[in-house]
């Protein structure tokens, strides 16, 4: 039986996994995967990640099943040394000879021959177009290829600098500035933080309060232990529940409720007062979106070095440096950082494929209803063409074995 060939676009964490899985199985396919930019590692990328990016998960939960991140690495790594892990991890299986670097996937196309389908793809190598034809497709281009920021009245006209936090890079962009980071996630408490020590003033602002957990709660129990173990698995509330699974979770409902309490308590009244806008108005178990604040975020609070408002942008004042919030206040500011997450999309195919995939042409993180990202187990279309798959669309707590398990039952 000839090999099947097969198409991956994107070599960071999900597409080198997926490269991986598919590879064990040298009889049956042939593998290519396409990297734009000259480097694999995804978000991680030397280009891309901005100097104080780490991981969102203790090093224990983030690496994937055949090779542990090393203990000299920091609870939670930094992005140079996850480039590392990477590069050891493609070393180890030899998945550079599959990689191709500088290739940039512009048009992806669906031909049919007879009973046969394969997927064309124009893909420009170093510059130069080339078409290439694969029995199947994986996409693993991710969740954050596409920064996303909200258009606002005014901001075309504003005389300071409004940038996407994962564009900036580094200190110097804010140092001696007055900055606005929007947004409370995770991106957001490393702006807020990078801006709290270097800065001359840093105010966030957001509609929402997410839980942005301590790396280690007393100063010394990691966080990872009160977080990722058996006990929080049971807890967790579930959906579409058969009749025995309702009583179980209706009699775990007061254990729950004690340890939400007695946790939240923990984790977060030793950094924060109960009445602090910091804190969200809905329980931790029901918000799995929880962040790992950056170390001195909290200290930075409670020094006053980060100010904040539950309130969202009106307006930019044209031709000038103030920024009108919703709230009726305003304030001026030199540097404007959007921590606003990223927007989900696949320009390679067209509004056609889109529609014949059900897929939204794109998609920003959070959306719901017609914009929707939806995949049938997060992995592949709901309709049309069932040779193609998506690996590294759900952001979860553990997404190296989430994406490792998912490329598996692609192979099948």
């Amino acid at each position: 039986m000839s090999k099947r060939s097969v198409c991956i676009i994107g070599a960071g964490l999900s597409g080198l996994v997926t490269c991986k899985v598919f590879r064990e199985d040298r009889d049956l396919f042939d593998v290519t995967v396409f990297e734009k930019t000259s480097d694999l590692g995804g978000v991680w990328n030397g280009d891309r990640a901005y100097g104080s990016l780490c991981t969102n998960n203790a090093k224990h939960t983030f690496g994937f099943a055949d090779l542990e991140i090393p203990e000299t690495f920091d609870e939670y790594p930094s992005a140079k040394q996850m480039l590392s892990y990477f590069n050891r991890y493609v070393d180890m299986f030899k998945l550079r000879e599959s990689i191709v670097f500088n290739a940039e996937v512009s048009k992806v196309t669906e031909i049919e021959e007879g009973s046969d389908i394969y997927w064309e793809v124009l893909v420009n190598i170093d510059g130069v177009p080339h078409t290439r034809r694969f029995d199947l497709l994986v996409v693993a281009s991710g969740l954050f290829e596409h920064p996303f920021i909200p258009s606002f009245p005014g901001a075309s006209s504003f005389q300071g600098t409004i940038m996407h936090s994962s564009k900036t890079k580094d200190k110097t962009y804010v140092e001696g500035k007055r900055v606005l980071v929007v947004g409370c996630g995770k991106s957001a408490a490393d702006m807020a933080t990078m801006g709290a020590h270097h800065a001359l003033s840093t105010h966030m602002v957001f509609r929402h309060a997410h839980w942005i957990m301590p790396q280690y709660s007393g100063g010394a129990i990691s966080t990872r232990y009160c977080l990722y173990n058996r006990m929080i698995a049971y807890l967790l509330p579930y959906y579409d529940l058969e009749k025995v699974d309702h009583f179980v979770q209706h009699v775990l409902s007061l254990p729950r409720l004690v340890f939400q309490i007695v946790t939240q308590g923990a984790i977060m009244d030793s950094k924060l007062p109960k009445d602090s806008i910091f804190i969200p108005d809905i329980p931790m178990l029901s918000d799995m979106s929880f962040s790992i604040a950056p170390s001195g975020y909290y200290e930075a609070i409670q020094q006053g070095k980060i100010t904040a408002a539950k309130t969202s942008i009106q307006e930019f004042v044209p031709n000038s440096k103030i920024v009108r919030f919703s709230d009726g206040s305003q304030g001026e500011y030199d540097l404007v950082i959007m921590a606003t997450g990223f927007a989900q999309g696949f320009p390679f195919f067209s509004s056609d494929m889109s529609k014949r995939l059900d897929l939204p042409q794109w998609s920003h993180s959070g959306r719901e209803g017609e914009d929707a990202f939806r995949l049938y187990r997060y992995l592949v279309p709901t309709k049309g063409n069932k040779n193609v798959g998506f690996v590294g669309f759900l952001s979860t707590s553990v997404n190296a074995t989430v994406y490792e398990l998912g490329a598996h039952w692609l192979t099948e």
